[in-house]
């Protein structure tokens, strides 16, 4: 993420903390402190996220066990946000000792970071999904797109989605991107839900909806 923000146009508009941010809650919290996994400023806009390392799924029943995993992980976060604001001045005073003076209106973008692409893209309610690659890409400002490349010449063709102009525009848009990818856009519309029934399987049993997904390009 350093050399990231390093290579990005908004660089100069973006504070980023090294490891976690441990902060203290008073007494009578229902907890001694909390952890916050990743926290960067872009702006006016502090990015708290969650960070999670699962294994990749293989198979149907692996990625609902994935996707319950995330949604625990946005339990989590919304806890830590709430907290964050009911003791802001805590949280602050945390955050300037380790390089990080918050704006006075503080707005917070919640995001789950996940080690790989699953479920990524998928937003649980107002909380987004994303990997380094997403997250990434929007620090970069561009969405590169239908790239043609060969062995010999490298790419020789490539469409370029230019997403946004300077830090304002960026922390406009930042909420949309992050849960609306572009990227993954040509997935999403592609995506296909089918419904199938199962009846008469023997009569103890009632009818049995399996819902699935596939993707048709």
């Amino acid at each position: 993420m350093e050399q990231k923000i390093k290579d990005s146009p908004l660089k100069s508009s973006i504070t980023f903390l090294h490891g976690n941010l441990k902060f203290n809650l008073p007494d009578g919290a229902e907890l001694p402190y909390e952890d916050i996994d990743f926290i960067m400023l872009l702006g006016a806009t502090l990015i708290v996220g969650e960070i999670k390392c699962f294994l990749q799924p293989s198979d149907t029943f692996d990625t609902f066990k994935h996707r319950t995993k995330v949604i625990e992980a946005c339990s989590q976060l919304k806890r830590k946000i709430a907290n964050i604001y009911r003791y802001e001045s805590i949280f602050r005073e945390h955050c300037e000792i380790r390089g990080i003076v918050l704006p006075s209106n503080l707005k917070v973008q919640p995001l789950v970071l996940l080690n790989g692409p699953a479920h990524c893209g998928i937003p649980y309610g107002e909380i987004p999904i994303v990997d380094i690659s997403i997250l990434a890409t929007f620090l970069s400002g561009v969405v590169r797109q239908r790239i043609t490349s060969t062995i010999r010449d490298g790419v020789i063709s490539e469409e370029t989605l230019s997403l946004y102009t300077g830090v304002d525009d960026a922390e406009a848009c930042l909420q949309n991107y992050l849960l609306n990818p572009p990227q993954l856009s040509y997935i999403n519309d592609a995506t296909i839900k089918k419904d199938s029934i199962r009846a008469s399987i023997n009569e103890f049993i009632p009818e049995i909806c399996y819902r699935y997904f596939y993707v048709d390009l």
